[in-house]
């Protein structure tokens, strides 16, 4: 929440972290989650000439046909189920030095339309998102510190009953400094769902060369498995290359492949004299 990343990872944690975003850019990842479950997003930033940023975003949960049976237990066919969102999401610096615009107070929010269905009923809710970013330089290196608020909103409708939104509240703060050269960042997320306990979680990342990621970290708050989590990342100068590993004890382990494309970013970059 308190890191600027890229686009999907905004859309994940924080909205105001699009506010950085430079150029164009498309995005998509699969999650291979738990019991034949997956996840598709699909996502675009496009920057605008007042230096603010717009973005759209597509989201599909999908799982197998299950077995369904009635109140007296008599078979009644296959039950299918499903989740899909479409969001649109601005940002931009709110305050930070002419000369840098890589650095100060980013504003960020959003508005999605979701739906849920199962079998043959279905429910749908505009939900909102909301967020803050800082980034500041601090003791040779640079600190990020934010918050979000996430599906705020009145929830989804089955029948006569309204369930409550699944609002997720946020604090984060990452810091990131050179290490031989090269950028080594920690990060710390608290996270408090409107239905569940606060949780903390935790992650490195070293960078090598600009080239290559290694990153590891804990979530927590997991029912299953030990909350440990497993990465890399690859950058091909304009496109970025994600892998995620997570092991959810009997269930077996889950994989996020994600990949995404800069349009207009420089191939090459000329080096500066030092790491900042």
């Amino acid at each position: 929440t308190g890191l600027y990343g890229d686009l999907l990872g905004a859309l994940a944690l924080n909205p105001a972290a699009m506010g950085r975003t430079r150029y164009k850019e498309k995005a998509f990842t699969y999650n291979s989650w738990l019991e034949d479950i997956s996840l598709q997003q699909a996502a675009y930033a496009h920057p605008l000439p007042d230096k603010s940023v717009l973005a759209a975003s597509f989201s599909l949960l999908q799982m197998r046909s299950f077995s369904g049976y009635d109140n007296s237990g008599s078979y009644t066919g296959k039950v299918d189920a499903g989740d899909s969102a479409f969001s649109l999401n601005y940002a931009r610096r709110v305050y930070g030095a002419w000369d840098d615009r890589r650095l100060g107070v980013f504003m960020g929010g959003g508005v999605k339309y979701a739906r849920e269905v199962l079998d043959t009923s279905a429910a749908d809710a505009l939900l909102y998102d909301a967020g803050l970013l800082s980034i500041s330089r601090f003791a040779g290196g640079v600190l990020g510190l934010g918050v979000s608020a996430q599906s705020l909103g009145a929830g989804f409708k089955f029948d006569t009953v309204r369930d409550k939104a699944p609002t997720v509240l946020r604090a984060g703060a990452a810091y990131i400094i050179p290490a031989w050269g090269d950028p080594l960042t920690f990060a710390v997320d608290v996270k408090k769902p409107n239905d569940d306990k606060t949780d903390v979680s935790a992650g490195i990342e070293y960078l090598v060369k600009g080239l290559v990621s290694g990153r590891i970290g804990y979530a927590g708050g997991v029912d299953l498995g030990n909350g440990l989590r497993f990465g890399m990342g690859l950058n091909l100068k304009v496109i970025q290359i994600d892998y995620a590993l997570a092991k959810y004890g009997d269930f077996g382990y889950a994989h996020r492949f994600g990949v995404s494309h800069k349009f207009g970013k420089p191939v090459e970059v000329t080096p500066r004299l030092t790491p900042q």
